[in-house]
């Protein structure tokens, strides 16, 4: 297995259990996030940001797990494919605990220099989430009013 695979792999493992603190040996302090989530309230740059996101995500879903499907490198590039899941049984933005599961998939592009990730670009199916959590229904989603 490639070295910045490994790193990432070691990463998500740590952040699926909870272990934050982990993620200091394998984030720059500097990281920059170039898609911070829009429907998180998130303080905090670099290594700090991603903590915090973490926590707080922890904090709305408890059993939250997260999942490496695939792992794809080029140079000081890797993507991750992963799946998380999680039952919201605490606030989140504003929104209180839906007590609702949701399983959602993702990726993510990372580019690590000297064995830490300088900089983070991702996307997740964010309504499918809303959707498993009854924030949304299709019905909304689609626009239809029957």
């Amino acid at each position: 297995m490639e070295k910045n695979e490994e790193i990432v792999r070691n990463m998500y493992e740590a952040v699926s259990k909870g272990n934050l603190n982990e993620l200091d040996q394998w984030v720059d302090q500097n990281m920059t996030e170039h898609t911070p989530d829009p429907t998180m309230q998130v303080e905090g740059k670099g290594l700090e940001y991603v903590k915090n996101f973490f926590t707080q995500i922890r904090n709305a879903f408890p059993d939250f797990k997260m999942t490496v499907n695939e792992v794809f490198t080029k140079g000081d590039k890797v993507g991750v494919y992963y799946s998380t899941k999680g039952t919201q049984k605490g606030e989140m933005n504003g929104i209180p605990p839906t007590n609702k599961s949701t399983e959602v998939t993702g990726f993510d592009l990372l580019l690590l220099k000297d064995g830490k990730v300088t900089e983070h670009w991702g996307l997740y199916d964010s309504m499918k989430m809303m959707m498993d959590l009854e924030l949304i229904t299709e019905k909304e989603l689609h626009g239809h009013n029957h």
